[in-house]
């Protein structure tokens, strides 16, 4: 974009709608990436896409939201350099997405292939909401399957199994007998 000629708002714009008309919605200028939200699931997510980014130079391959996640991860991991991904944009421009996005990358890079997200909303005396707060976490998918010596596997299981009635455990199908959480079966 920062070699179009005459560089304009007009032109830029115009080069804008030509991309975002060939399902092209993500456009660098410089080291930012521009996205248009197409309010529509595109092609362009999939592990295929996830690896074709890993660890490619930023202007290597299309723009994508992948080439900034993986930048910014490598940055962080080889340079030892603490990164930022700034996403603005208007209500429903698709910052939420992006930010999704962001994280699935560095999810399926690092190997932790699951994603949690906590919400805070706080509300008035009324009931109205003032304001919240969204957390995005990784939960390591490994620890359900495998421990390392001496770990244990997330509480919430524990919890579930001393705490559950006999209807719940019965309805998930769930015993005491898990070689997944053997042989470490306290509450904390």
């Amino acid at each position: 974009m920062v070699l179009l000629d005459p560089l304009t708002d007009e032109s830029l714009l115009s080069n804008l709608k030509k991309r975002f008309n060939n399902n092209d919605i993500y456009t660098y200028i410089g080291s930012v990436v521009i996205s248009i939200n197409p309010y529509m699931m595109l092609p362009i997510y999939s592990l295929e896409k996830i690896n074709a980014y890993r660890s490619c130079n930023l202007y290597e391959l299309s723009p994508h939201i992948y080439a900034i996640a993986d930048e910014a991860y490598r940055s962080l991991r080889d340079r030892d350099k603490d990164q930022c991904v700034l996403i603005t944009g208007e209500s429903g421009s698709g910052k939420t997405e992006a930010s999704k996005l962001v994280m699935s990358y560095i999810a399926a890079v690092c190997g932790k292939g699951a994603e949690g997200k906590y919400m805070d909303i706080e509300f008035d005396f009324k009931g109205d909401p003032l304001g919240g707060v969204v957390s995005n976490y990784l939960l390591e998918k490994s620890r359900v399957v495998k421990r390392l010596k001496g770990e244990r596997n997330f509480h919430i299981f524990y919890q579930l199994l001393a705490g559950g009635s006999p209807d719940l455990l019965s309805e998930y199908c769930l015993s005491f007998h898990f070689l997944y959480l053997h042989p470490i079966l306290t509450v904390l």
